[in-house]
């Protein structure tokens, strides 16, 4: 297996727009760009506990960023806990809702958006990019070895690349 150098995070990473599912709130507007999420997540150092639902926190999110993918702002607001999920999850979706529709000349689409960080209510929010990490990729082949006997082998790249996470 090969290993290569290192690999640079792009200065503007591209998401794709997909109505439905994670990135189906993102787009354009009249000031740039946005990335709208409804979240769940735990504060930063929380541990397991028997009452996790109550740590469990929703959140209704807004980023937006210019014309050049540079961060402007993130409207984050928490909106209740997971041991009253329906409620809380409701409320996140009316509260992204109402922000969405106030955005002038909004349009959803694909955006490429630099790499950001937001702390909010000892939660991190963002497009972070982490210490750098292999990534392997690998994938199943078929060796013939002898007469009619197949055996699995895998064969595979690795790369050393850093990691980018979204914290939406």
């Amino acid at each position: 297996m090969a290993t290569l150098q290192r690999m640079a995070v792009p200065e503007i990473i591209p998401i794709v727009y997909e109505p439905g599912y994670h990135t189906g709130t993102i787009g354009h507007w009249e000031g740039g760009q946005f990335f709208g999420s409804v979240i769940a997540a735990f504060r930063e150092g929380y541990t397991r506990t028997d009452d996790w639902l109550s740590h469990k926190r929703w959140y209704a999110i807004l980023h937006t960023f210019d014309a050049a993918g540079h961060h402007l702002d993130s409207r984050i607001e928490h909106t209740g806990a997971d041991d009253d999920h329906r409620a809380a999850v409701d409320l996140a979706n009316e509260r992204l809702k109402h922000w969405l529709d106030a955005l002038p000349g909004l349009r959803f689409d694909d955006i490429a958006i630099q790499p950001f960080q937001h702390t909010f209510d000892g939660v991190l929010f963002g497009l972070v990019v982490q210490q750098r990490s292999i990534l392997t990729i690998r994938r199943p082949q078929t060796r013939r070895q002898g007469r009619g006997d197949t055996r699995p082998s895998t064969s595979g790249l690795s790369l050393a690349v850093p990691r980018v996470r979204l914290y939406r």
